[in-house]
């Protein structure tokens, strides 16, 4: 997330949180192999707080609108 924050110069918070990317809890993954991982609150603090320290500017549009 903060490397795609980094590469597009622009704070993508909403759009991952929109998805779901700061859901905490334990996952388990099945696709091209067998995968467990874990979010905790505070990895998504973290994440969130050097997101802003960037201090990008938030997106013109809504990127949840866009279609191909």
């Amino acid at each position: 997330m903060k490397t795609a924050c980094e590469v597009s110069k622009t704070d993508l918070t909403d759009f991952f949180d929109q998805y779901g990317f700061f859901y905490v809890g334990q996952f388990e993954f099945g696709d091209y192999g067998n995968y467990k991982y874990e979010l905790t609150q505070e990895m998504a603090d973290k994440t969130r707080a050097e997101i802003k320290a960037m201090n990008l500017p938030k997106p013109k549009v809504d990127l949840t609108k866009l279609e191909d």
